[in-house]
């Protein structure tokens, strides 16, 4: 079992363009309700995505948790972020993300996390979003660069919004909107609800992918673990 240090947020790459019968080993470890949920799906990325997120998932919670991928069993709060059922004495806390064919897995003891991806692509719309979302300010630094600098810096805005949500248990349009005109927006790198602060530290995942980590408190580092065996 991994001793998750309380001042680290460790986190784990899931690649998701694997194999089928990895796949289908990933489908054996999921409860009978998401094996149901994931038939579901109308297509097979959906499927896929969906088995590898949550099979990956219980893989890397059972090397802090030492229990069974199998049996670990999940609970939902705030507005839908995933959490363990079953909390030991280190209350580990985690959250996860994918784009293109990636994922990554945040893993934190004892404090709320939230991570987000995106993978780095033309975004026709990102100046509209920009001017429902980000800040006045936000808006016109856009504005102002060449285009593939601009999608850039736009990811990057977008995700530590987006990882800031998903930290607090807010859900993401939500939270995105509750930035624009806050003392969040404001304060650059911290982010608080009323009564728990939040800092951001951005992810280095190369030219393809940007990302980030928001995470309660202050004081606390990123650890990449590497891929999920």
């Amino acid at each position: 079992m991994i001793d998750l240090a309380p001042d680290s947020v460790d986190v784990w790459e899931t690649p998701h363009d694997i194999a089928d019968d990895e796949v289908a080993r990933l489908f054996d470890l999921l409860s009978l309700g998401e094996q149901t949920r994931s038939k579901g799906f109308i297509n097979t990325r959906g499927y896929r995505q969906y088995v590898i997120s949550r099979g990956r998932m219980r893989q890397v919670l059972s090397l802090y948790t030492d229990v069974t991928a199998q049996d670990i069993h999940f609970t939902v709060v705030g507005d839908g972020k995933p959490a363990l059922m079953d909390q030991g004495p280190k209350k580990i806390f985690f959250n996860n993300t994918h784009s293109g064919g990636l994922g990554l897995i945040a893993v934190t003891s004892g404090r709320e996390v939230g991570i987000d991806m995106e993978r780095v692509r033309d975004i026709e719309r990102a100046l509209q979003l920009s001017t429902r979302f980000f800040t006045p300010e936000e808006h016109a630094e856009l504005e102002a660069l060449p285009q593939t600098e601009m999608i850039r810096a736009f990811l990057s805005i977008w995700t530590r919004r987006e990882a800031g949500a998903k930290a607090r248990g807010a859900s993401v349009w939500r939270g995105l909107g509750s930035w624009k005109g806050s003392r969040m927006a404001r304060r650059p790198g911290v982010q608080a609800d009323d009564s728990t602060e939040f800092t951001t530290t951005t992810l280095d995942l190369g030219a393809d992918y940007i990302g980030a980590v928001v995470a309660a408190g202050a004081g606390w580092r990123v650890a990449m673990r590497g891929m999920v065996a």
